[in-house]
This record gives structure tokens, C-alpha cells and sequence, in this order.
């Protein structure tokens, strides 16, 4: 379908990528690294902001969710968020391969970010909440029809701009709470 769709021979495409898992790594890696630059340009502006304070909690996670959840609204971004989703599913070494190339560097940055602004919290209490936080933004992405359904037609999971009105504070509130 792919090389069909590009008017490419398949032989060509398979000199190119040599097999189907290097071709969905490249398409990954592609659309993947510009939100990621987008997600490190928002850090980079809010600590020019904010100079040697450190930066506000709710505004890191919008930093870091923002991103993504508006790229699903752009053309081709509601076809990512999809193949960012199915990540969790794909074989763990190929998971791995993929989220390396294209968040490790990000998210080393964002971890520094998050335990300058959350000194009292334990790494591992920070790295559980970093995980949750991850996976909250990705099953919004995912639009799976549940919201649709819990809420009976009167929330919509297309609505990107009410879903990072609604995710920001949550997840804040969860950054923020008392240690278990």
C-alpha cells in the first residue's frame, strides 16, 4: 500500500528500508522528531522565562503534553497519534528502538526539569508520576470512543483544545499531591 500510494516499486522500497519494522521506524522517527523539537523549544522558552527560578509544574507538563495533543488536529497528525498509540503494543524491542531515537533525549531533559521543580518528591514517586502523565496524554490521543461513551454523546474526544484544558490541571494536581 505504501509503495503504491507513493507511486514507488516495491523493490525500491525495499532498498531503501530493507524491511517493513525499518520503514515504520523511519515514518516514526520523521513525524516524531519535530514535535519533540517543539516539545524542547517550549522548554528552552520557559526557561528563558523564568531565568534561575525554576519553572512552574503546570507549565512543564503543558510543555511537554501540548505537542502532541495539538498535532493530532494538524493534516497527517490524527494518522501519528495513532501509530504513537499502537507503540505500546508493538514488540518491546522495537518499542524501544523507536521511543530511544526519537523521546530519550527529551525526556532526560524534561526528568531534570520536573525534579528542579519537585525537589521534595522522591525519584521514584517522580518517575511514577512522569509514567502516568505519559500515559494519560497517550490514551487521550488514542480516541478510543470511551469518552464519547462515559459521557453520553456531551464530550467528544476530538476536541484537542478541551482536552488539554481539562488533562493540564489533572495532571498537575497529580504532579502535586501527597506521596501515597
Amino acid at each position: 500500500m505504501i509503495a503504491s500510494g507513493a507511486n514507488l516499486n516495491l523493490g525500491n522500497l525495499h532498498y531503501y528500508f530493507r524491511s517493513k519494522e525499518a520503514l515504520y521506524v523511519e515514518v516514526f522517527v520523521r513525524r516524531g522528531r519535530p514535535l519533540v523539537e517543539q516539545r524542547m523549544l517550549l522548554l528552552e522558552q520557559a526557561r528563558a522565562r523564568h531565568q534561575d527560578k525554576v519553572i512552574p509544574v503546570g507549565e512543564l507538563i503543558r510543555s511537554f503534553v501540548q505537542p502532541f495533543l495539538f498535532a493530532a488536529s494538524e493534516p497527517g497528525g490524527e494518522a501519528f497519534s495513532q501509530l504513537h498509540c499502537r507503540l505500546m503494543a508493538e514488540p518491546a524491542d522495537l518499542a524501544m528502538l523507536v521511543r530511544s531515537k526519537v523521546y530519550d533525549d527529551s525526556t532526560r531533559a524534561y526528568v531534570k526539569a520536573f525534579r528542579q521543580a519537585l525537589p521534595q518528591l522522591p525519584p521514584k514517586v517522580l518517575f511514577w508520576r512522569l509514567h502516568f502523565m505519559i500515559g494519560a496524554y497517550t490514551y487521550t490521543l488514542m480516541r478510543t470512543g470511551r469518552l464519547e461513551f462515559i459521557s453520553g454523546g456531551l464530550c467528544t474526544s476530538n476536541d484537542v483544545k478541551t482536552a488539554l484544558r481539562q488533562i493540564l490541571p489533572f495532571l498537575e494536581a497529580g504532579f502535586t499531591s501527597p506521596q501515597a
